[in-house]
Parts: structure tokens; sequence; C-alpha cells
């Protein structure tokens, strides 16, 4: 399952709070998921299982 979100916050995911705060040197995302900061690269996935797909300034797909 995809989802697609603009913008903050986004869904609550496998009962993860996601928030999109912007993107790194344009290669990393920063999401905090439950609090806590998670820097991921496209493709990468985090402990708590969520995946990156793809991301801009303004929005972030994750699985």
């Amino acid at each position: 399952m995809f989802l697609m979100a603009l913008l903050l916050p986004l869904e609550v995911i496998a009962e993860h709070k996601i928030y999109f705060n912007g993107s790194l040197a344009g290669n990393k995302v920063v999401i905090k998921v439950n609090g806590s900061n998670r820097i991921l690269a496209r493709g990468q996935t985090s402990k708590e299982g969520i995946k990156v797909i793809s991301f801009n300034r303004n929005e972030v797909l994750v699985r």
C-alpha cells in the first residue's frame, strides 16, 4: 500500500505517527516517527519498517 502525503502531518502507518520535516542535501529526508527523527535516503527502511519510496520539497511517498 502506498501513501502519498502533502505537508504535515502524515497518516498513522502501522501505529507510528510520521511527520515530514523536509529534505537534507537533496538526497535524504527527515521524518519524525513517534517522536524520534529518522534520516532516510530513497529506498531505505527505518527500524519501524517504514520505507521511503520517493520525495521532493512538498511531499514524501512511503510504504
